[in-house]
């Protein structure tokens, strides 16, 4: 398998019989071997102290671990925008998006707006959880988690669409 990739360019050598064997060197008589000093370390030594075990003691973890931070879901009010096309032939577009806040008010606005679209909300499972009304899913005391907005229709040309996204009141 390797005899193929081998590129190297090499040259014939004599193996035996060939040649006299360069002798080993021989050393010196008048070099004088010169002592070396002792490289081991001296110990020092430390005082006899064993730490007193605590009974039922928590070993405490270094570095402290930080608390992560939980979601507010009665915090201040933001608004997300996401935007996509629903193209002809295509069966949904989904958006994932993390819900940080219990309430949540989504429209969606499109363009073409002669063309039939259905605008969901769908946990993280899959799972319908509303449908518009009028373009519009408002929705309190949601679970925080991951959700997905599914924008779905048999569209006759593609339909840009914007989906704006307000958490908390």
């Amino acid at each position: 398998l390797l005899l193929s990739s081998d590129q190297a360019a090499g040259a014939n050598f004599p193996i035996s019989g060939s040649g006299d064997p360069t002798p080993t060197p021989t050393p010196t008589p008048d070099a004088t071997p010169t002592p070396t000093p002792d490289s081991t370390p001296t110990p020092t030594p430390t005082p006899d102290v064993t730490p007193t075990p605590t009974p039922n003691a928590t070993p405490t973890p270094t570095p402290t671990p930080e608390p992560t931070p939980t979601p507010n879901p009665t915090g201040p009010r933001f608004d997300e925008r996401y935007s996509g096309t629903l193209n002809i032939g295509q069966p949904h577009v989904d958006i994932r998006f993390e819900l940080r806040r219990s309430f949540l008010d989504a429209q969606i606005n499109r363009n073409p707006g002669n063309q039939t679209v259905y605008f969901e909300l769908l946990d993280a499972n899959g799972n319908l959880i509303a449908i518009a009304d009028r373009q519009k899913i408002i929705l309190d005391g949601l679970p925080l988690g991951t959700y997905i907005y599914r924008v779905r229709g048999n569209v006759s040309k593609a339909v840009d669409f914007t989906i704006k996204s307000t958490q908390g009141r």
